[in-house]
């Protein structure tokens, strides 16, 4: 139980028809952010190992993260603001395998392998993905970004296992409603 994956997986069984996410006028429940999650897992290729994510922040986010997560890849996250340069900077130095966006900004991702999250995988059946976290704690869960004292990005990995031990102190520090 030292991955991301595992202690969302873990909330969910325990908490599927309560609320995960509230956004705007949505809401969604652990169960259905679930599905959400394994929809766009399966719509990646075998073997995937690092995605970038270029996407606004809502919900479709969320499940991105966790589905890079669920495949015991990492992801890389990117602001859609930030200048096309730093961007291609940070894909191409972390080597991802493809970029998981929206379609308002596939002109910042020219020559790169691109996922759409918004009307791509809608509507359409994948095969259940197998679980493939169960033991990669020591893995990078993401790779931060800095503006580095260069002036060059420098990637940071973050593993699994830290995350969890974050989370776990945030936990036992500030008692939300449903633990982990």
């Amino acid at each position: 139980m030292n991955t991301v994956y595992s202690l969302f997986q873990n909330v969910v069984t325990e908490n599927s028809n309560k609320t995960a996410i509230i956004e705007k006028d949505r809401t969604m429940t652990f169960g259905e952010l679930s599905n959400l999650v394994d929809l766009i897992a399966g719509s990646f290729p075998e073997k995937t190992t690092s995605v970038g994510i270029v996407m606004s922040h809502r919900v479709e986010m969320i499940a991105a993260i966790l589905a890079v997560l669920k495949c015991g890849a990492r992801y890389v996250p990117a602001e859609p603001d930030f200048p096309t340069g730093r961007i291609r900077y940070m894909m191409e130095e972390a080597k991802v395998d493809f970029i998981l966006t929206e379609t308002s900004f596939m002109d910042k991702l020219d020559g790169f392998d691109v996922r759409l999250t918004d009307c791509e995988i809608c509507g359409r059946d994948f095969p259940a993905l197998e679980i493939t976290d169960t033991g990669k704690s020591e893995l990078p869960a993401y790779v931060l970004y800095t503006s580095g004292t260069t002036g060059r990005p420098k990637g940071i990995c973050v593993t699994n296992r830290n995350v969890c031990h974050y989370v776990r102190a945030f936990a036992n520090e500030f008692k939300p409603t449903t633990m982990i």
